[in-house]
């Protein structure tokens, strides 16, 4: 098999894979372990704060470091799935 088509990344055009057993291999991998899509996230990941930032957001609401103390600071994302080749 061609070592291009090691990975699976992105939409991936079976109709356009001519050897039989190519086809055969990527639906298999695809089938067995899904595609990376080309991108998940669409906003820039957000800046990193300096030791600086942090230690004076800890003293500003009186807390010690902790990771559990910037829960509120984090996002939620949905990623859509596709589902075309869910069993």
């Amino acid at each position: 098999m061609n070592q291009m088509l090691h990975y699976i990344t992105g939409a991936v055009d079976l109709d356009a894979v001519k050897n039989e057993g190519d086809r055969k291999a990527i639906e298999g991998m695809i089938n067995n372990f899904g595609q990376t899509p080309c991108q998940l996230l669409k906003d820039p990941h957000p800046r990193r704060q300096t030791f600086q930032e942090v230690v004076a957001k800890s003293m500003k609401v009186d807390r010690h470091l902790s990771i559990f103390s910037f829960l509120d600071d984090l996002k939620v994302y949905f990623v859509e799935v596709n589902t075309l080749f869910a069993s």
